[in-house]
């Protein structure tokens, strides 16, 4: 039936309706310390030439997000989501240790992870039945080009190994929550951006200290948020009518 995504000029053409585009989740969908506009959200819409309701809160967790969801247009076509880090203290976590404490393990299981994943996203789908919602991976943020104890990550061999530790549980909570649900599709990103965490030639993700302009701290640079688009555009574009 043809291309599912179309520009701004065909959509003008062929008279069709823009659309409808939502997005939920925390920080790393937000994009704190970017210029307004600069997330994967923003990006994206603009590419689908889509109407964009941007739900998404730094700081928010699964257990929280139903605040969000309540704002999701009931005719929205499709719903990218990137939550779950917060609930695991992720990026808290690498903050704490940059500033000379000591993280904390998880206070919940990865079961418990899932658990709160799958109910959000059976929330997202009863508020927004006919929407694909894409459940968007957090970009690597210590990947294999990262230096301990240089000034881009202020802390130990040790503590790296603690916070990969964390960003594993957090994927693979993710991949679990996606299965056998055939309106959610999962975004691959953290593999995909391996190579552009910390330390890397091109990063998709600042360390300690952030930007003013670029990203805060242990976020997503405008770079990563680009990449994270493009993802998410070439997914799209896959997609029959």
């Amino acid at each position: 039936m043809g291309i599912w995504v179309v520009g701004a000029i065909a959509l003008q053409i062929l008279g069709a309706t823009a659309l409808q585009l939502a997005s939920l989740g925390s920080s790393f969908a937000a994009g704190p310390g970017l210029p307004e506009g600069g997330n994967y959200a923003h990006i994206f819409a603009s590419r689908l030439a889509a109407n964009l309701t941007d739900l998404s809160v730094s700081g928010s967790t699964l257990l929280n997000i139903n605040s969000q969801i309540a704002g999701i247009p009931g005719d929205a076509d499709l719903i990218t989501v990137t939550s779950g880090g917060n609930d695991l203290g992720y990026v808290g976590g690498l903050t704490k240790d940059s500033d000379g404490g000591h993280a904390a393990d998880p206070s919940i299981s990865e079961q418990t992870l899932v658990n709160r994943f799958n109910s959000a996203l059976t929330q997202i789908h009863t508020q927004a039945p006919s929407a694909k919602i894409y459940l968007v991976e957090y970009l690597t943020i210590l990947g294999p080009d990262v230096t301990p104890l240089s000034k881009d990550v202020p802390f130990n061999a040790e503590r790296v190994e603690h916070h990969r530790g964390v960003a594993a549980t957090l994927q693979r909570a993710t991949a679990q929550a996606a299965e056998g649900k055939a309106w959610v599709e999962r975004i691959p990103v953290a593999q995909a951006s391996q190579r552009n965490g910390v330390g890397s030639a091109i990063p998709w993700i600042n360390g300690n200290p952030g930007s003013t302009t670029n990203g805060a701290a242990w976020h997503p640079t405008a770079a990563g948020m680009n990449a994270v688009a493009n993802m998410l555009y070439e997914k799209a574009r896959q997609r029959p009518e």
